[in-house]
């Protein structure tokens, strides 16, 4: 009956009242798609714009009664599939879609807990032969959050292998500490962020302290069991900037290995960029219809990648 009635509303449905859609990728068979909570999460819709026409479907796993939230989309260009990953009633789940429109089953990569997960990031990275899912989000809530990885391997064989647990465990040295304490309700710093062919840079923070720890991940091959598990390089720390009268939370990162953009999407537009050691002063857009948020980001994300941001003479006094 669910699978029915949710049909049936989607029909009905006008494209203008499903949520703003969090990504779009864009598929060699020229659909542009978004991946979007139905409701109040009682399931996830495909949403696929080939020319003047809209198409909406379900995501078939999740079809049941559990919760679906914080869905990213993302685009495997090789083997030229979607790979939807989210929070299914508090396991972290993924699902990959073909040209031919049909969903692999739902692979669970961290079993529910009985805390709240946020904050999902995903991103995807390659090697000859294999894909790779990289994953963080922050398990818990008050003093006791933490930040968790995922990696899920897709072997062009077929093979699946998966590792999941806390950041944490990935770095090297010490986790960066500062004697400055953060605002109480901040929400610590959390990034990803590809660096290179196969490895992510990871950025996390804490509840009670103003420094992030930065990580490199890359996915190493264990044995001849086609077993991947990620290995971390710490790169050192990096400080929250002072933003007054902005939320925390608010806050959203891009990061390239020792380079960092903080920005605040608004009315205008707020970025910082970290150069390793310190943060540059403010700098602003006023946004429109001509210039929107995703404009800046994206052109902010390939800046940082071509290191074509640089602190000014304002920056240091």
């Amino acid at each position: 009956m669910k699978r029915v009635l949710l049909a049936v509303v989607l029909l009905m449905m006008p494209l203008a009242a499903f949520a703003a859609p969090r990504e779009w990728v864009l598929l060699s068979d020229g659909t542009l798609n978004s991946l979007e909570v139905v409701g109040n999460g009682e399931a996830l819709s495909l949403v696929a714009h080939t020319g003047p026409y809209v198409d909406t479907n379900i995501v078939p796993a999740t079809f049941g009664i559990e919760s679906e939230s914080d869905p990213h989309l993302l685009v495997d260009r090789r083997g030229d599939k979607l790979v939807a990953i989210w929070n299914h009633d508090g396991a972290i789940v993924t699902s990959t879609r073909n040209l031919q429109g049909d969903w692999t089953p739902m692979l669970v990569i961290a079993e529910a807990c009985s805390t709240p997960r946020k904050a999902l990031h995903a991103t995807l990275t390659s090697t000859a032969g294999t894909v790779f899912l990289h994953a963080v989000w922050w398990d818990g809530e008050g003093s006791d959050l933490s930040a968790s990885y995922a990696l899920v391997a897709f072997g062009s064989d077929g093979s699946v292998s998966k590792w999941s647990g806390a950041v944490e465990s990935l770095v090297a040295g010490p986790v960066a500490s500062s004697t400055e304490t953060a605002a109480p309700d901040a929400l610590p710093m959390l990034a990803l962020t590809p660096a290179g062919a196969e490895s992510v840079d990871v950025v996390f923070g804490s509840r009670t302290k103003r420094d992030a720890t930065r990580v490199r991940v890359t996915p190493k091959l264990q044995g001849e069991a086609k077993i991947w598990v990620p290995v971390g390089r710490q790169n050192g720390a990096i400080e929250r900037p002072r933003l007054e009268g902005v939320s925390a939370a608010s806050v959203e990162l891009l990061v390239n290995g020792a380079r960092v953009v903080a920005y605040v999407p608004g009315e205008t537009f707020r970025y910082f960029v970290f150069d390793g050691e310190r943060w540059s002063a403010a700098r602003t857009f006023s946004l429109s219809d001509e210039v929107t948020a995703s404009d800046v980001v994206h052109e902010l994300a390939r800046a940082l990648a071509t290191e074509d941001l640089r602190q000014t003479p304002a920056d240091s006094e």
